[in-house]
C-alpha cells in the first residue's frame, strides 16, 4: 500500500509568543494518499521509516526572533526540522526541513512551532506553509 500525503494552510494563523499547545492548521489536502492525514496530524498506518518535510511561513515578526520548527510524535517534540532567528521583518520568511523518523503503528506526527515573539503562521494557496510525508520501508 501506497502512503502518502501533502498538506497546505490557505489562512493566516495568528499565534502567541511560546510553544504552539497544537499543530500547525492545515486546510488543504492536495493528496492523502492511504487516508492517514486528519485534523492537523498524519497517523501512521504501520511500523516503519517515514520521511517528512516541512515549510512555514512566518509573518509580522521582528528581525533577530528566535524560531524552532519541530515534528512532534505523540505530542512531545522528537526533531527540530530548523531552528534560528529571523533575518528580516518582511511579511514572508520561510522556513523548512526534513527528517527521516522510524514510527510504531498509530504513532501521531504534527509539525508545531516555537517564536519567543507574537507570530502570524501565513497561509497561502502558493504552498507557503506546508506539510508533506510518505513511509520510505
Amino acid at each position: 500500500n501506497n502512503v502518502s500525503f501533502y498538506v497546505e494552510n490557505s489562512l493566516d494563523d495568528l499565534q502567541s509568543a511560546g510553544w504552539m499547545t497544537g499543530p500547525v492548521d492545515f486546510n488543504i489536502e492536495a493528496h492523502d494518499d492511504g487516508n492517514n492525514f486528519s485534523l492537523d496530524q498524519f497517523q501512521a498506518p504501520s511500523a516503519g521509516v517515514y520521511h517528512f518535510s516541512a515549510q512555514i511561513n512566518l509573518q509580522d515578526v521582528a528581525v533577530g526572533a528566535r524560531y524552532r520548527i519541530d515534528i512532534y510524535v505523540n505530542g512531545v517534540g522528537l526533531v527540530a526540522l530548523n531552528t534560528g532567528y529571523t533575518i528580516s521583518t518582511d511579511a514572508w520568511q520561510s522556513y523548512g526541513g526534513s527528517a527521516t523518523v522510524k514510527l510504531n503503528a498509530s504513532d501521531l506526527v504534527e509539525i508545531r512551532v516555537y517564536c519567543d515573539q507574537a507570530y502570524t503562521i501565513g497561509g497561502t494557496s502558493a504552498g507557503y506553509t506546508s506539510f508533506s510525508g510518505h513511509k520510505l520501508y
